[in-house]
């Protein structure tokens, strides 16, 4: 394993100070996370989409099932934006916990359906620079076929993390 790459974790969103309201819960096996940014959070983009600003809500999934890493982004009003499939190397974890490797590329998959392979340029660096090992740069570069491949045919991202939404609370009136 490379020194260079990040190890993704679980509840490493409950760590983040710029994250609040953190929240983790079980449906069977599959570990959901919710975090909401912060009211300092600096704007995040993808490409040209804001996907992190102050009350913006991010969803974690981890998925057992071929050990997928996905997130789902949402405005602060609920609204998803889209969703980013993490490609990374599953760790062995303890307890109930997950962890990966991340392998840098990533699929963003956008409310409209439009796919993107992100931060090709990142691992083709590492990979040249030999921050990232032989079998690692194969596992990425398959893992990214194989998803890009099930979302042209409609088997990926599964159905619970694509209907998966929001039930935020409405503003209270305030008192007269």
């Amino acid at each position: 394993m490379s020194s260079t790459l990040n190890v993704l974790s679980s509840g490493d969103w409950q760590r983040n100070t710029l994250m609040r309201d953190y929240r983790a819960e079980w449906f069977s096996d599959m570990l959901v996370e919710r975090a909401m940014w912060s009211a300092d959070s600096l704007i995040q983009k993808l490409g040209h989409v804001i996907i992190a600003a102050p009350e913006f809500v991010w969803c974690r999934f981890w998925v057992p099932e071929g050990n997928r890493l996905i997130e789902k982004y949402y405005t602060p009003q609920g609204d998803a934006i889209g969703i980013f499939a993490r490609i990374g190397m599953t760790l062995p974890h303890h307890g109930r916990g997950f962890s990966m490797l991340d392998l840098l590329l990533g699929l963003w998959i956008t409310e409209e359906g439009r796919v993107t392979v992100q931060n090709e340029e990142s691992f083709d660096r590492a990979v040249r620079r030999g921050e990232m090992t032989p079998v690692e740069a194969e596992q990425a570069e398959l893992l990214i076929r194989e998803l890009t491949t099930s979302t042209a045919q409609k088997r990926f991202p599964p159905p619970f993390v694509r209907n998966f939404t929001l039930a935020l609370k409405e503003p209270q009136p305030k008192p007269s």
